[in-house]
């Protein structure tokens, strides 16, 4: 036997059956790397040794060469020694991921392949060891973790185990991209250290769940742009938005490292209403809601408190500084409400205690609603547009008495001051700054699906794309939505299990997964996931040949589709609130158009601005064309009575702009027209020079001339507005291009709604 292992040759020919196991005559000679013309007669004989040897055996069935037991025992021990030859002569080191230089042990690689991929014990020992003789024929005595890995990757592809292989995957930016990334984060204004690092952890992030966290088939459909996952660097951590409720809050106080207690006067309520978003700015990715604040303050506004005004004033102030404060930077949106709602008109209020109910403290209501308005109002005429916080005015669903109308002037003047005011009008919902809403299913325990909760995620589906491959048949169509849409139910199933774990095992979600009244603060089982419409008029234009805003045919098919989408949804609605919705939490529709172009998808006739096409996000209607303000309502309106859990009218205001009487009247008229919620838009630019303002964008100040960097154009893109050192090559495109309804279309329109 030790005649028989004393060989080269020989000693390779049981290093590579331990390794690839049962192999033909042909295929190890092939290993071996030998000319089967030439060689064959020497390979014969080292062969006939072994197997004479009873080192290695031969299958009669196969004609393929194994080990013998005697043959895995030699093998084994030629492998010992030769790994305690390499140590004495010289070992290899390497840099580990825990910043430590060690010896290199393939032991290392087998535990890591069990631990990481599951893969088998003796699979995993084989790859090792055939890592390390590669490795060792490098003749590199200095490693690195992300080297080794590469080396066990690349073997795992070789053998055809991918799917070991894609669970290995290290995660992270390659050296030059980070340098980029710098340098990139540098030329923004302003822009921190902590930049860099957030804009690092967000890739990294959206790698893990894309390789990890999502199902396969889902993450290649995002990737391939069937589908567009919004938030993926949160996907695995926290929800997108969440409603708060200030009595909850108010009577329990905000526990934590830093207890507050219960509120006993305004003062209190404020300050845990700022702890409250502060620490919420850390578990949500989108968007945070003080629903109904003035409602909820206004038996505390009631008690005898110096100067509420001073208090708000101060409130809103530290609301205005935290934006940037947060790693993930997220919308933050106050709800005042011009009347007690009737759900909660006859609940007592329980701070104070014994206070009576909500309906006593009406007035205080809208004194609250009054004094915020008027403040950010100065705020803005002072500083200009305040990133936050976003307006949620929610009107009553009966007439407006004078009062109420007063607010909604002072709410309009504040959206041509560019501030984003959102007016709502279904007083079964609540609203969200990100236009998502959620609905009281149930009025008798509205709560419970309006508060403490919101949106987990939102997934957006093309629905160009499966119209151009659909070409016109609707049957086609449908099945094309209904194939994304049942990866989209996974993922959603996914979604809710790990902000499961988050909320109780891991912990990192402290806030939301807190005890308050002997349950968690976020009902989790009341959540909302969001399917989205992602270019339905494109679709709808694509497999009719019209537009929604012009044929009546269009837009009944695009309104069959969202009914179909919804039927579809509704039969996974007791494990979940899986809900259809018009808008998108994240800007999605560069990059799908953009892949969709790339795959020839696109006929050349529709990039009608050049080689850029757009889909239309967050409405029915395409924004770069010219409609009817009044169709656009009807259009709207139509879809908003169909989705579940997100829709607005959004309307960019021409220069000059309607009176503000006249916008009042037209956001008065809205209310019985069947549209959810409102959002009225003005362009302004600003000068840093001379600290001159318009409305509009301009190119030049008009005032002292400036025409450089410090001249800031200031707008509304996707769903929040944007200063123009932040505008994207898309984002300038959509605004050069976007229609705007003419003063004469209000007046027209408002006077058909009254």
């Amino acid at each position: 036997m030790l005649n028989a292992i004393g060989n080269e040759v020989r000693a390779r020919i049981l290093r590579i059956l331990h390794t690839e196991g049962p192999l033909s005559f042909t295929e190890i000679m092939a290993k071996l790397r030998m000319d089967p013309k030439r060689d064959a007669g020497k390979f014969g004989y080292h062969l006939k040794l072994l197997v004479n040897a009873q080192l290695v055996g031969i299958d009669p069935s196969t004609e393929k060469y194994s080990l013998t037991d005697l043959g895995r025992a030699a093998s084994d021990l030629l492998l010992s020694l030769e790994e305690l030859s390499r140590k004495k002569t010289g070992e290899m080191l390497v840099r580990t991921s825990k910043l430590a230089i060690e010896p290199f042990d393939k032991r290392r690689i087998a535990e890591a392949l069990m631990r990481e991929a599951n893969v088998p014990k003796r699979l995993a020992e084989s790859i090792a060891r055939e890592a390390e003789e590669r490795l060792s024929s490098l003749q590199v005595k200095y490693l690195t973790a992300a080297l080794i890995r590469e080396f066990v990757n690349m073997i795992l592809i070789e053998k055809g185990l991918e799917e070991y292989r894609h669970v290995l995957t290290r995660l992270g930016l390659p050296v030059f991209d980070v340098s980029q990334l710098i340098k990139s984060i540098s030329r923004r204004q302003p822009a921190t250290a902590s930049s860099v690092f957030t804009s690092a952890g967000k890739h990294v992030l959206a790698e893990y769940a894309l390789l990890k966290a999502l199902p396969r088939p889902l993450a290649d459909a995002h990737l391939s742009g069937a589908c567009h996952i919004c938030n993926l660097s949160s996907w695995a951590l926290r929800p997108a938005n969440v409603f708060h409720d200030l009595r909850a809050v108010l009577q329990y106080g905000l526990p934590g490292a830093q207890f507050l207690a219960p509120a006993r006067s305004l003062k209190d309520a404020l300050l845990l209403a700022k702890r409250l978003l502060m620490r919420g700015l850390h578990e949500t990715s989108v968007s945070q809601t003080l629903s109904m604040f003035n409602i909820f303050l206004a038996p505390l506004a009631s008690q005898r408190t110096r100067d509420p005004d001073l208090l708000l004033d101060s409130f809103l102030d530290d609301i205005c500084h935290l934006n940037g404060l947060a790693d993930f930077p997220s919308l933050i949106g106050i709800e005042l409400s011009l009347e007690v709602p009737s759900y909660l008109a006859h609940l007592e209020a329980s701070i104070p205690s014994n206070g009576g109910n909500y309906l006593n403290y009406q007035d205080e209501a809208l004194k609250l609603a009054d004094m915020v308005l008027s403040l950010l109002l100065k705020k803005t005429k002072q500083q200009g547009p305040l990133v936050l916080p976003q307006l949620v005015l929610r009107l009553p669903s009966s007439p407006l008495q004078e009062k109420a109308l007063d607010l909604v002037a002072k709410a309009v003047e504040l959206s041509l001051e560019g501030q984003q005011v959102l007016f709502t009008f279904d007083a079964h919902a609540c609203f969200s700054p990100d236009f998502s809403f959620l609905a009281m299913e149930r009025p008798e325990a509205w709560e419970l699906y309006c508060l403490r909760t919101g949106v987990l995620e939102n997934v957006l589906v093309n629905l160009p794309r499966i119209a151009l491959k659909s070409k016109g048949d609707d049957s086609l169509f449908m099945e094309g939505v209904d194939e994304v849409l049942t990866l989209v139910i996974d993922a959603f199933q996914v979604k809710r299990s790990l902000i499961e774990d988050r909320l109780k095992s891991d912990m990192l979600l402290p806030l939301l997964g807190d005890e308050y009244g002997g349950e968690p603060y976020f009902r989790l089982d009341y959540s909302v996931t969001m399917v989205s419409l992602l270019g339905l008029a494109e679709a709808a234009f694509f497999h009719t040949g019209e537009h929604t805003a012009d044929s009546s045919s269009s837009l009944n098919f695009a309104l069959k589709v969202v009914k179909a989408i919804r039927s579809f949804l509704d039969e996974f609605s007791l494990d979940m609130r899986v809900t259809v919705s018009e808008i998108s939490l994240e800007q999605a529709a560069p990059r799908l158009a953009r892949l969709d172009s790339g795959m020839g998808l696109l006929p050349s006739r529709l990039s009608n601005y050049g080689k850029d096409f757009f889909y239309t996000e967050l409405q029915s209607t395409p924004y770069y064309k010219l409609a009817p303000l009044k169709r656009r309502i009807e259009v709207e309106s139509a879809v908003h009575n169909l989705v579940q859990s997100g829709a607005a009218l959004i309307v960019k205001l021409p220069e000059p702009p309607p009176s503000i009487n006249e916008l009042t009247s037209f956001v008065n008229g809205l209310r019985s027209s069947g549209v959810k919620s409102l959002i009225l838009l003005r362009d302004l630019t600003f000068c840093g020079i001379c600290r001159w303002r318009s409305g509009g964008l301009s190119s030049k100040c008009r005032s002292c001339g400036h025409s450089g960097s410090k001249l800031i154009g200031w707008s509304f893109i996707h769903n929040k507005f944007k200063p123009s050192i932040f505008w994207t090559k898309y984002d300038k495109l959509l605004l050069l291009h976007e229609a705007k309804p003419s003063p004469q279309e209000f007046r027209e329109v408002t006077g058909s709604l009254l």
